[in-house]
């Protein structure tokens, strides 16, 4: 199986970072896949 390792220092705290990526209109800024991202109602 393939493996992979990264590391980087956000110099943010903890819960600024979780608030950064878990709203996925912030997806096309970090992951590089994905070009467009709306949110339904």
């Amino acid at each position: 199986m393939a493996h992979a390792e990264n590391e980087a220092t956000i110099s943010r705290s903890p819960e600024d970072v979780y608030a950064f990526l878990a709203d996925g209109l912030n997806n096309p800024a970090w992951r590089s896949g994905v070009q467009d991202f709306t949110l339904k109602s």
